[in-house]
């Protein structure tokens, strides 16, 4: 499958059919096991760095920092991609007028409705204007006004020239944004065109829905030898259950407007008064329904840097429980061994000359540990910060060093707020201010 540049190419299947992870290999995250990707000529695994650069993503779930506001969450992703202060600060406030976030921006994100929460993950993956746009089932659970704005939005951006692939179950979103559409179905691709082309390869894709005055067998019978027609229904009347006096038939047929007319002429030479007639267009629903050479990786540091900022950032914020959490393990083991062991006589005196240095880093490494590994292992909503810094353009290994580099500097200095990572630090290092 090839999706060319400046289209909007949409994947269509049922739950399990392989959409998400479609999208997650394309976008680095979910490992292959078997065959290639590439975004232009980057193959996606192998050039992981280089591809985030090229890519905004919106997961099928948000996946937004709850640590942070809206405007931070803007700002933090685009000093992760190295965009400056100045132009970091103007994207971020276009964006959250084109999505109307404008009122809820310094606000945490945590008290977002779903619809806000989509709007701003949407906002996010385009901060850094990327070439590439991967929307993951984008309107779930959005209201036709929201859904409508979204529309909007995702036309003009490919108007700019973006690429954009997206994911849904909705028909009418595909058929109306999509210029081409593939339908995948357990891992396979099973049909691929523009929707006007997939819709009419479905035989009897058009529905046509008389109403007659009356109507009997013997004209149904005479309206399935119709040229083109490949079924016809009569409905059950409504108020009697009776499908034999029932006035209304459903033809399904591979043409619509050029059968009406021989329809009534199969009516008038019955004598049979011919009410109203119904066209609809084929639908994707209907059509669904039917059967080069590799550099080694090397270190951002601008990204690691904005990374540690946003830490500095959300600790200062939260210094006491950061406190809290850096020193009282320490104080704990210094008691314990240094006061109650060594008064009880269960150590001796000297001993206490060896505790604070082992004390110290057995805490730096429980802290580090701790703060990478619980956001993993937590309910949902505290794994939102780790998946929002995997979009950064790094190494994922990186990423782990930089978290337990924040966490072990603090836990040694006991100021989060002024380590080497800190906001004023890294706007000496890299231009960055949030």
């Amino acid at each position: 499958m090839e999706i060319l540049p400046g289209e909007i190419f949409g994947l269509l299947g049922p739950n399990g059919a392989g959409k998400s992870t479609t999208a997650g290999i394309l976008t680095t995250r979910v490992r292959p096991t078997a065959g290639q990707a590439w975004i232009g000529d980057l193959d996606v695994w192998k050039e992981q760095v280089a591809v985030k650069r090229l890519i905004g993503v919106v997961a099928q779930r948000p996946n937004l920092d709850f640590a942070l506001t809206a405007r931070e969450i803007l700002l933090f992703h685009g000093a992760y991609f190295g965009i400056d202060s100045h132009q970091r600060a103007e994207r971020a406030d276009a964006l959250l007028d084109r999505f109307k976030l404008r009122d809820r921006a310094d606000q945490m994100v945590r008290g977002f409705s779903g619809g806000m929460m989509q709007r701003l993950s949407i906002a996010r993956a385009m901060m850094h204007d990327p070439q590439v746009l991967f929307l993951d089932e984008p309107s779930a659970g959005l209201d036709p006004q929201t859904r409508l704005l979204l529309w909007e939005i995702i036309r003009e951006y490919n108007q700019s020239g973006k690429t954009i692939l997206l994911t849904t179950h909705n028909m009418e979103e595909a058929d109306a944004l999509c210029q081409r559409v593939a339908i995948i179905d357990h891992g396979r691709n099973i049909a691929l065109g523009t929707p006007a082309e997939l819709k009419a390869s479905v035989p009897g894709g058009y529905l046509l829905r008389l109403r007659f005055g009356r109507h009997s067998p013997e004209l149904l019978q005479r309206l399935q030898t119709l040229a083109g027609v490949t079924e016809v229904r009569a409905n059950t009347d409504s108020q009697n259950n009776d499908l034999q006096n029932s006035s209304s038939a459903d033809v399904y047929a591979d043409r619509g407007g050029p059968l009406i007319s021989e329809i009534a002429n199969l009516a008038s030479s019955a004598n049979v008064e011919l009410c109203d007639v119904h066209i609809s267009e084929p639908s994707l629903g209907e059509s669904f329904l039917a059967p080069h050479r590799q550099e080694p990786p090397r270190m951002n540091w601008k990204t690691f840097f904005a990374l540690l900022g946003r830490d500095a950032h959300v600790a200062r914020r939260n210094i006491i429980p950061v406190l809290l959490q850096t020193f009282l393990q320490p104080l704990m083991f210094v008691f314990i061994f240094g006061r109650v062991m060594v008064s009880s006589g269960y150590m001796p005196a000297a001993y206490k000359s060896l505790l604070l240095p082992g004390i110290m880093a057995i805490s730096m490494v429980f802290t580090g540990v701790w703060a990478v590994a619980m956001p993993l292992i937590a309910e949902f909503q505290f794994t939102r910060e780790i998946e929002d810094r995997l979009l950064a353009p790094m190494e994922i290994s990186w990423l782990a060093v930089e978290k337990v580099f924040f966490w072990h500097h603090a836990s040694f200095t006991g100021r989060p707020g002024r380590h080497p990572g800190s906001v004023a630090a890294t706007k000496a290092r890299s231009g960055f201010e949030p």
